[in-house]
């Protein structure tokens, strides 16, 4: 081959590849909370769950986290929760995102939301629960245990600020994350 078919060639197939990564980053959903495809802000609106998709919208105050494979760029798993403040405080699921744009819905009618309890014992505090993921077994599900370590959460304080979490889980993966406790 020619020198000049190679360099042509070579731009080429740099072109294709640019143009693969702006196709595949372009379609991969956002779940931020941020208009962007940075980081949410600390003055960001707290994230809401779309009202189509819900039964009726949190009355009491909610938690919202999500949750990063590598940068803060964009979330890999996103959690919403309605906080019960009776003794010992009680989340429950209003629903979980991927980025893939998996999402499953607890309305608390047709589908019972998951109760996630607070270990205030643990340093940092801890919310807790068991999850069905999909296994290769007969039953094609297995139930696992999965926890969010709150790192700063004061329940008795709701507000705009982040606060570092950490998603604990065998089928969503340790990762790193933030989550910001809304008012009612």
């Amino acid at each position: 081959m020619t020198r000049f078919a190679l360099i042509a060639l070579s731009v080429f197939t740099a072109l294709l590849i640019t143009a693969g990564l702006y196709v595949y980053l372009d379609a991969t959903p956002d779940l931020s909370a941020s208009s962007g495809k940075t980081h949410a802000p600390p003055d960001a609106p707290a994230p809401a769950a779309p009202a189509s998709r819900t039964a009726a919208a949190p009355s009491a105050p909610t938690l919202y986290c999500q949750f990063y494979v590598f940068v803060e760029s964009q979330p890999f798993v996103a959690f919403l929760f309605e906080l019960d403040r009776g003794e010992p405080p009680v989340f429950a699921q209003i629903y979980v995102a991927k980025a893939n744009g998996e999402r499953s819905d607890y309305d608390g009618e047709s589908a019972r939301r998951p109760r996630w309890t607070l270990d205030r014992g643990s340093e940092p505090a801890r919310i807790a629960s068991k999850v069905t993921v999909p296994a290769a077994n007969q039953t094609g599900t297995a139930v696992e245990d999965i926890a969010i370590e709150l790192y700063g959460f004061d329940p008795a304080a709701p507000g705009q600020r982040w606060f570092e979490a950490s998603l604990k889980s065998v089928y969503y993966q340790n990762l790193p994350g933030k989550c910001r406790l809304a008012g009612a």
